[in-house]
């Protein structure tokens, strides 16, 4: 009577550590929460996106496109991305579509919502003709255009200008 009482309470401690070690013992089995608060801000040749911290997450991963829709299947990605993540190198004028995921050892995170950023043109170089020799103009901003032989600069709270230039590839 004694064996098999034995053998009953043996048989119970490997079936309660068996349904242990299937169920994690306790532990978190489940992947991050998809990152919210995602942005994409465009830059001289680069994009800035940033997102809000994920509960539990170990790291991020960014997914990037020319094509809007992007996905972790479609989209290249680059894996261990800080807050905030630069990237840099990009085409001016060209719209890069982003989604960020959370990473933890139990896995990934769906994809957050799309966001996109049109990195913008640096500054160039104007050769004036007339009384100045030559200008370096390093211009961020939306407010100049070129016609013909004139350049019409607006620098902000200002009214339109106009100057004769040769503009210098």
């Amino acid at each position: 009577m004694k064996t098999s009482r034995i053998i009953w309470v043996a048989l119970l401690s490997v079936l309660l550590a068996v349904s242990l070690t299937a169920c994690g013992g306790g532990a978190t089995t489940t992947a991050p929460s998809a990152p919210t608060g995602v942005t994409a801000t465009a830059g001289d040749g680069q994009a800035t996106i940033s997102w809000s911290s994920v509960t539990g997450a170990t790291s991020y991963n960014i997914y990037w496109s020319t094509t809007s829709g992007v996905t972790k299947t479609s989209g290249t990605k680059i894996s261990g991305a800080t807050i905030p993540y630069t990237h840099a190198s990009l085409t001016s004028g060209t719209t890069y579509y982003y989604i960020v995921t959370a990473v933890n050892s139990s896995g990934e995170s769906v994809e957050s919502a799309q966001v996109s950023a049109a990195p913008t043109v640096g500054g160039g170089m104007l050769q004036l003709i007339g009384s100045y020799p030559q200008l370096d103009y390093n211009y961020y901003g939306d407010d100049i255009f070129v016609s013909g032989n004139y350049a019409y600069f607006c620098e902000a709270g200002s009214s339109w200008t106009d100057s004769y230039v040769r503009i210098l590839d």
